[in-house]
């Protein structure tokens, strides 16, 4: 970054010296107000809906849901839940979905670092660096050809939930809502008639048909009747 940044503008030069130095520290605290601390909220997807590894490190005895990119794209996050408490929380756009980067990719990192050094992304150059890296991940991941869907926020900026993980962290994250409707005019009706959701994958499993029988049943239930429901052949036992 600080080879690409304009050195004319010297305060602007100046924030990007400082904000390179404290990510190199992984210190995530906004330059431009030495006050707010900025994290990335990532959500993770596979683009096989019935991969071993998938099964055997996250899904065991589980369900694949199969989302349509259109509908993941448009996943609404909540913003500025703290300061509009009692207005309700509204949920707006934001959220990026790109595929993970494996490698060093040196014209990925040219065209992310232009974005982030470019002065009319001032305001915006640290959720943009982290953004960046949120996008990066061991090689040796690769089989899983994952998708992630990422949004950076400064924690004064919207109140987040907790979950405990299997191995007992505690987890900060952000809940997601997708309306097909216009936030703007809802009575234009709605902006995507598609399938929600293609597909349900029932895992590996010693009573898998039993489970599809009720996946079944309760998409039916929802009126999502459209959806498949698919059974995995995969032989694994968890």
């Amino acid at each position: 970054m600080r080879d690409l940044v304009d050195r004319s503008d010297a305060d602007h030069a100046k924030l990007i010296d400082e904000l390179a130095e404290r990510i190199g520290e992984g210190n995530f605290l906004d330059p431009e107000d030495n006050a707010t601390t900025h994290s990335a909220y990532v959500t993770s997807f596979c683009k096989e809906p019935d991969l071993l590894s998938q099964w055997r490190g996250y899904g065991a005895n589980g369900y694949s849901i199969e989302f349509p990119t259109e509908v993941l794209r448009n996943f609404l996050v909540p913003v500025m839940e703290q300061a509009l408490a009692n207005f309700g929380t509204p949920f707006l756009g934001g959220a990026e979905l790109a595929p993970v980067q494996y490698k060093v990719d040196e014209s990925f990192i040219q065209r992310q670092a232009r974005k982030i050094v470019d002065p009319e992304n001032r305001p915006s150059a640290l959720r943009l660096a982290l953004e960046c890296l949120a996008q990066f991940k061991h090689p040796s991941f690769e089989e899983e050809q994952e998708w992630r869907l990422f949004v950076s926020l400064g924690e004064t900026f919207t109140r987040c939930l907790f979950r405990v993980s299997v191995q007992g962290m505690l987890i900060p994250y952000l809940p997601l809502r997708f309306t097909p409707y216009s936030l703007k005019d809802p009575d234009k009706g709605p902006l995507y008639k598609g399938l929600i959701s293609k597909s349900v994958w029932v895992g590996p499993s010693p009573d898998r048909q039993l489970r599809a029988v009720s996946v079944k049943r309760m998409l039916r239930q929802l009126s999502f009747n459209d959806v498949e429901v698919e059974i995995s052949e995969t032989p694994f036992r968890s």
